[in-house]
């Protein structure tokens, strides 16, 4: 089956996270998994960077 298309265009998605303020993460929750918020935000924008649209299946 191929792969679905993301709801929103993935290029957009990707510029929006590059920016300072595109990214809205809980504080409590990224600090549980990661050393210091930062870290977490830079690991969201360097997954979200990673992304093709044959990662989607039945977006919604």
């Amino acid at each position: 089956m191929a792969p679905r298309k993301p709801f929103f265009r993935l290029r957009d998605v990707q510029d929006i996270a590059r920016r300072k303020d595109g990214l809205h993460r809980s504080r409590t929750k990224a600090e549980a998994s990661f050393s210091t918020f930062a870290q977490a935000l830079a690991a969201a924008r360097t997954m979200i960077e990673s992304l093709t649209e044959r990662n989607f299946v039945e977006t919604r």
